[in-house]
């Protein structure tokens, strides 16, 4: 199988209308903006994306929307993310005929699952999927890590692909014992160590709305150039600040809207973002050249 592209990838958001229904040119608009700035590959529905809260019938809507999107011109992952293997199944069963990369799926996150029964919800999903599984390991979310163990016994599986993690000491294991095995890694903050255990495909939500600076970031660091690196991380970590200051979903409509890109990007209880919130959102937005 080939190799995933280096570059960036971003954890996308999925833009809905009041009602709870896709916001279908808002998500069309958001993946050619992320084309349209070089981003090696998209990750639909994630925690960015919200997918737990995305309606039944909307969920395959969106996938289909955005297989049908991209065509090709990246890759394409989606989220599958659910609490048990047989209701995993049915969103990878829901996905069928559509052009994938492959679908990604944490550990189940409402009943716990113990961290040696890991290796075998993900086994038991890999043997059933038509398309390459991706593990992403969020144990903030979780509540289990996926560890070194895990991986020797994973990374053996022919469907099982690769990883998204925010561990820098996983990553350091798999660059030396799984060369094969993709690290798609998501812990800005440590980028300059990823890339110096030689990782080359960065995975960020923060992407979704700062595309141009994550170009800059990729390139740089695949270059070899630290400096521009972290001078253009430097400009998304400024807004990811202010994100988690006003909270994340809600400051993401803010500026997906401020681009131009329509659509709610945050769960239908939370609160809109107050006015002078809003203004410094849109300032810095402007501030690092993204609008």
């Amino acid at each position: 199988m080939k190799m995933l592209d280096k570059g960036f990838y971003t954890a996308m958001g999925t833009p809905l209308n009041i009602d709870g229904s896709l916001c279908r040119e808002g998500l069309k608009a958001h993946i050619e903006d992320q084309i349209e700035n070089g981003a090696a590959g998209i990750f639909i529905m994630g925690t960015m994306g919200m997918q737990p809260s995305i309606k039944t019938d909307v969920y395959a809507e969106v996938a289909k929307l955005a297989s049908e999107t991209v065509n090709n011109r990246t890759s394409l992952l989606i989220g599958v993310m659910d609490n048990s293997v047989a209701r995993v199944v049915d969103r990878i069963n829901s996905l069928k005929g559509l052009d994938l990369t492959g679908v990604v799926a944490t550990a189940p996150f409402f009943c716990g699952c113990p961290a040696a029964d890991l290796a075998n919800f993900f086994t038991m999903i890999a043997d059933k999927s038509e398309f390459p599984l991706y593990l992403y390991d969020q144990p903030g979310i979780t509540n289990v890590k996926i560890t070194q163990e895990h991986i020797a016994v994973l990374a053996k599986h022919p469907n099982i692909k690769g990883i998204k993690t925010a561990d820098i000491n996983l990553v350091r294991y798999i660059k030396k014992n799984c060369p094969d095995f993709e690290v798609l890694y998501s812990h800005s903050d440590y980028y300059g160590s990823a890339a110096a255990y030689g990782v080359d495909k960065f995975l960020e939500g923060m992407f979704a709305c700062t595309p141009k600076n994550a170009k800059k970031i990729a390139e740089s660091f695949n270059s070899g150039n630290t400096e521009d690196a972290m001078k253009y991380l430097k400009n998304v970590l400024e807004l990811r600040d202010l994100f988690i200051k006003y909270r994340v979903n809600p400051a993401l409509t803010v500026c997906m809207n401020e681009k131009g890109i329509d659509g709610i990007f945050h769960p239908d209880y939370h609160l809109d973002v107050p006015s002078d919130a809003k203004s410094k959102l849109i300032s810095t937005l402007k501030e690092i050249g993204e609008i």
